[in-house]
């Protein structure tokens, strides 16, 4: 746990980080409450690529986040937030993963049998 009491909390990396390459925080108007970020928990925001960065899910608008990957992750949401969608973001992968309950639970899925790289979800 990180609580700002011991000097510890949750960076998220914005638009004004891109020099990173990070996915930015994203939500849409018809899945109230779900905001998807890549980020990292410490004392201050971590700009670094090779710094630990996870990918973080709030199903409250951003009061709590939860996190979903240990690794920073590209998203899309669909059908109101139900389905999320994401892959690796800065690596090759043979594999996607996928949540249909808002991201309680997470199915990978294998797309490919060489190591492709995601740019992109839609």
């Amino acid at each position: 746990m990180c609580y700002i009491e011991d000097d510890c909390s949750l960076h998220l990396q914005m638009y004004s980080h891109k020099t990173a390459q990070f996915a930015s925080p994203y939500s849409v108007e018809s899945a109230i409450g779900i905001v998807v970020a890549v980020g990292n928990v410490g004392r201050n925001v971590d700009f670094t690529r090779s710094g630990k960065k996870s990918t973080f899910l709030s199903r409250d608008g951003g009061l709590n986040f939860n996190e979903i990957s240990s690794i920073p992750l590209i998203y899309d949401l669909g059908d109101h937030g139900a389905l999320i969608v994401a892959a690796p973001n800065l690596q090759s992968t043979t594999q996607i993963r996928y949540s249909w309950n808002e991201g309680k639970t997470w199915t990978k899925l294998k797309i490919s049998d060489v190591p492709v790289f995601v740019a992109n979800i839609i």
